[in-house]
């Protein structure tokens, strides 16, 4: 017997239909697991506007030498990414983009490696009026606080929806197992053709 979610829970992995979505790349779903092609810039758009405060929860496994996941995230009136991963030089970096207009190598790039491929990992964002925090495996790696009118999302990684979370992938193949949020405040809806 599988649990139901809690009810202020909204499975977002089933609205996530590479058939339906508005996607880059091309993505793919067998027995409810999400797969994102190997290339740079991959993203998928979730047909959901997150409430003001919320926690997002993803079981992601990558399938090839782990690099960025990247997802597509909503703060106030500003959407923004958060990158895990991004294996740029020896040392993988992981950050909030864009703050003040700043990407990777602002005050919350964390070095180092979070993902193994063919291994399951948790990660976990969680946005407020005034913060963002990321973790991965129970470890926090990412607890900024701010006004969420210093974020913003680069022309690079923009989707039709201007409202709407999106998942990336950045040159590596990932199975998204699990995507949930869980509303903390606010209102989430499900995005129709609008």
């Amino acid at each position: 017997m599988v649990a139901s979610l809690p009810e202020q829970e909204t499975d977002l992995l089933a609205l996530a239909d590479p058939a339906t979505c508005w996607t880059n790349g091309e993505w793919s779903k067998v027995d409810g697991v999400l797969q994102s092609p190997k290339r740079p810039g991959a993203r998928l758009e979730l047909p959901y506007s997150p409430p003001e405060e919320y926690r997002l929860m993803l079981i992601v496994e990558p399938l090839d030498s782990p690099h960025g996941v990247i997802l597509g995230l909503r703060g106030g009136d500003h959407r923004f990414v958060s990158l895990f991963n991004f294996a740029r030089g020896e040392v993988p970096l992981s950050a909030i983009e864009n703050i003040d207009g700043r990407n990777v190598g602002n005050e919350t790039t964390f070095a180092g490696q979070l993902f193994r491929k063919g291994q399951l990992s948790q990660v976990i964002v969680d946005v407020r009026t005034d913060s963002v925090a990321m973790s991965v495996d129970g470890r926090t790696i990412v607890n900024w606080k701010g006004n969420p009118e210093r974020l913003s999302l680069s022309d690079y990684w923009d989707t039709p929806q201007k409202t709407a979370l999106f998942l990336g992938a950045y040159d590596c193949r990932y199975r998204f197992h699990r995507i949930t949020l869980e509303t903390v405040s606010g209102t989430g809806r499900v995005l129709t053709g609008e």
